[in-house]
Parts: C-alpha cells; sequence; structure tokens
C-alpha cells in the first residue's frame, strides 16, 4: 500500500516528539539503591530499598521501607524526572504524595536532597533531608 509523501513525513516529526531519550547522561540510574530519609520535623531517620528504573531523562520504580516501626506504611510507587545531574520524584504513600527534590554525583553512583509530604496523612507536613547509593 503506497501512502501519500506528507503522511510519511507526518508520521516521521511525531515519532521524534514524547519523552526525552536525554543520552547526554553519562549515567544510568536503573538498578537497586539504599535510600534514606532524616526527618527535620522528628529527626527520624528511615531506611528504604529502591528499585529504579530509568528509560532516557523518566524515571520510575518501587520503594519498599527496610526500618523497623515506620511511620506510615510503605511501598511506595516512585515517578521523576532528571534533567542533567538534577532529580525530582515523587512518592505515592498510601495517597499521600512525598517529593524529592535533589542532585546526582558525578558517575550516578550516588544523590541526595530534600523532600516535603503533603499536610494530609500519617506523615503530614513533614520534610527533611534524603541521600541514596547504588548497590
Amino acid at each position: 500500500m503506497k501512502r501519500p509523501l506528507w503522511v510519511l513525513l507526518l508520521l516521521g516529526v511525531f515519532a521524534g516528539c514524547g519523552g526525552s531519550a536525554n543520552s547526554d547522561l553519562p549515567f544510568s540510574l536503573s538498578g537497586s539503591w539504599d535510600l534514606s530519609t532524616r526527618s527535620s520535623t522528628s529527626a527520624t531517620n528511615v531506611w528504604s530499598i529502591a528499585t529504579v528504573n530509568q528509560t532516557g531523562d523518566l524515571v520510575t520504580g518501587i520503594v519498599a521501607i527496610s526500618s523497623p516501626d515506620p511511620p506510615c506504611p510503605w511501598g511506595e510507587v516512585l515517578t521523576g524526572r532528571i534533567s542533567g545531574k538534577a532529580i525530582n520524584f515523587e512518592l505515592d504513600q498510601s495517597g499521600q504524595q512525598v517529593s524529592f527534590t535533589g542532585s546526582i554525583a558525578s558517575g550516578g553512583a550516588s544523590m541526595s536532597g530534600t523532600y516535603t509530604t503533603t499536610s494530609t496523612g500519617c506523615d503530614s507536613g513533614d520534610s527533611g533531608t534524603w541521600s541514596a547509593t547504588k548497590t
């Protein structure tokens, strides 16, 4: 079946749209991570294990708590985006959103930053710092 040239050109334009492949990244965040948070409101430390998948500048994954007596139930879905060495991602913590912002170290083996929670939920209005190391 022959297609008009304009259809082929249009398909070529749309094929280039969408999520960025971000091939400039000299690292991959895909893999397992040890993630820790330190609350500035309650001085509580929480340790977690994250499994991250990176496709271009998009990151997704699952976070499971490894600390005893967590303040909230965990088993969270992680979604976010990378821009250069900056990372922003959110966790859906049983319906409560936790927003993380931070920077990725050279080589992509560690990252750190700050986090905040929404004003409702078990960690209502919490904030603090976080760090993660690739395992």
